[in-house]
């Protein structure tokens, strides 16, 4: 039989992103990558207008135009870093903290019975004293601690004026916080490289020129399969007119 010469895709391969200035603006950033992703999809779909003769007594369609064409996307990424959180919510990411020393932070609504949390969690050398400070509880009598996740759970309120604390701790630092939903869209120009797995050195390079994100559907944070952090978007036109542009490449010895 011969060989027939079939471009069948099958793909896996690279997604970076780089930030756009308002308003069709240019790049603003260089390219990042985000790490694992499993679906990459672009859609599009049109609208049309249609007329329908009135003289042979059948009615038919006499005419057809297009009134409107739009594309949307769909991504999924499985790396859940900061970046890609501070994007795919909307969000802004702060910077990390150095591991150090908090002297005297005030923890408020400290109840007999329930936990409180100072800002940082990993913590040691903990002092637990009164609002006034007059008074030092003794752990595992007065309070019971949580390190991992700085918690403090009041076991006795005896010394405790006014349902507040006065906590002095270690701790191991931060990689940094994302506030979401802090910006109403993000533009964003997308990159695949791709790879064919049926043609592994012919690379298929995609560019979303303008991709305007809405915040990720869902963020699963209980679950025993790795989460995904899956949202979409809509592609709009560039200053030059394109939408996405599709580059096959010359077979790489």
């Amino acid at each position: 039989m011969a060989c027939t010469d079939q471009e069948y895709f099958v793909g896996q391969g690279e997604i970076l992103f780089r930030p756009l200035a308002d308003n069709c603006g240019d790049p603003t950033n260089g390219w990042r990558k985000v790490g694992d992703a499993n679906e990459l999809t672009i859609s599009t779909s049109q609208t049309f207008n249609e007329h329908f003769e009135s003289q042979s007594g059948l009615r038919r369609k006499a005419a057809r135009w297009l009134t409107e064409t739009s594309s949307e996307f769909t991504l999924s990424i499985q790396n859940l870093s900061l970046d890609n959180l501070a994007d795919l919510l909307l969000g802004e990411k702060s910077a990390a903290v150095a591991a150090g020393t908090v002297t005297n932070e005030v923890v408020e609504h400290a109840y007999e019975g329930r936990w409180v949390y100072v800002a940082y969690p990993g913590i040691s050398a903990v002092t637990v004293k009164s609002n006034s400070g007059a008074n030092t509880l003794v752990v595992n009598v007065d309070y019971e601690l949580d390190t991992r996740n700085g918690g403090i759970k009041i076991l006795s309120d005896t010394l405790v004026v006014n349902n507040t604390l006065t906590v002095t701790y270690t701790h191991v630092g931060t990689q940094g916080m994302v506030s979401a939903l802090k910006n109403a869209s993000g533009e964003f120009q997308i990159r695949f490289n791709g790879i064919n797995m049926n043609a592994p050195n012919t690379p298929v390079i995609v560019e979303l020129k303008r991709a305007q994100i809405n915040a990720a559907e869902n963020l699963s944070l209980i679950g025993t399969d790795v989460t995904s952090l899956t949202f979409t978007g809509a592609l709009l036109t560039d200053s030059a007119g394109e939408t996405f542009t599709v580059l096959k490449a010359n077979t790489i010895a």
